[in-house]
C-alpha cells in the first residue's frame, strides 16, 4: 500500500519496521477505508450516528482491556 492509506513506506511489510503491517491487516483498511466512502454519501445525521456507534466500540474495547484480569 502507499501513503494512500495511513502513510506507510511501500517496504511496510519488511520486519525492518516493529509494528509493520501485513497484507491480511491492508485488506482490513481497504475494507474499512471502501466503507467510510460510502458513509460520505449519507446525511450529516446517519454520520454522526455511526461515528457514535464507532465510538461505543472504541469506548467499550478499551474499557474491557483496562478491566481484564492481569495474567
Amino acid at each position: 500500500m502507499s501513503a494512500e492509506f495511513g502513510g506507510y513506506c511501500n517496504c511496510h511489510r519488511n520486519p525492518c519496521h516493529p509494528g509493520t503491517r501485513t497484507e491480511e491487516s491492508d485488506l482490513a483498511n481497504i475494507r474499512l477505508f471502501r466503507r467510510f466512502q460510502a458513509l460520505e454519501e449519507l446525511g450529516r445525521e446517519d454520520q454522526q450516528t455511526v461515528i457514535r456507534l464507532i465510538d461505543a466500540f472504541i469506548a467499550q474495547q478499551r474499557i474491557t482491556a483496562v478491566l481484564a484480569p492481569v495474567d
